[in-house]
């Protein structure tokens, strides 16, 4: 699916081994290198219930997904029966769930909105955040709460409970995908799994669109439930595990500020300079993949190309025009 997107590049990089894992199994004559994502969190993100309306005095378990990206596979519902498992009849907690704004209108996705809509209304311990937030006022929501919860099924990265590590929150997350690029035992609430057949609620996560048997993981909502109860009973326990989480994320984001993947592909390019023409990659392949682009609106694409295309503008914007200064008469090296 997403090979014919980026084969005609020389090299592709994946924030986490997850990617890189799908890139290398399905690419040909492509470099896959490990890239970290960094977060630019604005300066003035700060905490303040009052702000948002949440309750002061509470234990608040938050969570957020994009519905976009396949209700099944960011699994709410899970999260949903753990906290209920977990806390069947104290009135002194709270899961705050925010929604990212609705853009696909499929009918599963509707049905599962509608669903967890009924939910909330039944049950007063459970907030829906449906408006949309500036950045700075997401992750001050995220600020606000005590700990955060990710039951996903599936995750290239995970960039929200990223997030809420580096705020210094404990996150219980399931421990498969994309977070575990970052996660280990030390600085998150890891949640076990067993692996089950891919049956999501877009086209893009069904085995028809696959056309291959893929899995990924169901969590554990017991342990869940039982990590939820051991964070709300033990403040101490939590700051400790808030804290080392907040560490580990700063030092994971100084290593992506060293971008080692830089350098690597400066020398690729400089030997792709002394290989035969037949081994270079054609640039009519890529002239095609713009025209492709821009004859169909991304919107339109299926994910996987609408994905490669961001990465492709990306590349261009942040690296592409200092390779092409570097290879001018004159152009700097540095």
């Amino acid at each position: 699916m997403f090979a014919r997107a980026i084969e005609p590049f020389d090299a592709a990089l994946a924030a986490s081994g997850i990617i890189r894992g799908a890139l290398e199994s399905g690419l040909s004559n492509v470099l896959t290198l490990p890239a970290i994502h960094r977060l630019h969190p604005p300066a003035s993100v700060a905490p303040s219930r009052s702000r948002f309306g949440l309750p002061e005095g509470m234990f608040l378990l938050a969570m957020s997904f994009d519905p976009n990206s396949d209700v099944e596979r960011k699994n709410p519902f899970g999260a949903v029966e753990a906290f209920r498992t977990a806390f069947v009849s104290n009135p002194d907690v709270r899961l705050v769930i925010k929604l990212n704004a609705l853009k696909v209108n499929l009918p599963a996705v509707l049905a599962a909105l509608a669903r967890l809509r009924e939910i909330a209304a039944a049950d007063p311990r459970i907030l829906l955040v449906e408006r949309s937030l500036p950045y700075e006022e997401l992750l001050s929501l995220y600020a606000s709460c005590d700990a955060f919860v990710s039951l996903h099924r599936a995750e290239g990265l995970g960039l929200v409970p990223m997030e809420a590590m580096y705020l210094g929150k404990p996150v219980i997350a399931t421990a498969w995908s994309g977070n575990m690029s970052y996660m280990s035992p030390c600085n998150a609430c890891l949640v076990r799994h067993r692996l089950i057949p891919v049956e999501g609620g877009i086209p893009e996560f069904t085995r028809a669109y696959l056309q291959m048997d893929t899995v990924w993981a169901d969590p554990d909502l017991g342990e869940a439930a039982a990590w939820m109860r051991r964070l709300a009973s033990d403040p101490a326990l939590c700051r400790e595990i808030g804290a080392r989480a907040a560490a580990d994320i700063r030092e994971y984001m100084r290593r992506a500020d060293d971008a080692p993947w830089a350098e690597q592909l400066r020398a690729l390019w400089e030997q792709r300079r002394f290989m035969p023409e037949s081994s270079r990659k054609g640039e009519v392949e890529i002239r095609a993949l713009r025209a492709a682009v821009a004859t169909h609106r991304e919107a339109m694409l299926p994910l996987p190309q609408r994905l490669a295309s961001k990465v492709r503008r990306e590349a261009e914007r942040r690296l592409l025009w200092r390779l092409r200064a570097a290879a001018a008469p004159g152009g700097s090296r540095a």
